[in-house]
């Protein structure tokens, strides 16, 4: 039987904000989510998931 895919979902808003260590935090994030070939689900704007 062949491994089951992880993903994992991400809600976020599309503005990095004021504070750097919010944008900096998103793409550790991104790294990891890369590193361990994770599936990303994600959503934005007023359709799809976040409608």
């Amino acid at each position: 039987m062949p491994p089951i895919k992880q993903s994992i979902a991400v809600f976020c808003a599309s503005a990095p904000g004021k504070n750097p260590a919010y944008l900096e935090t998103a793409r550790e994030l991104g790294r990891l989510i890369a590193q361990r070939n994770y599936t990303l689900v994600y959503g934005g704007a007023s359709v799809g998931t976040m409608g």
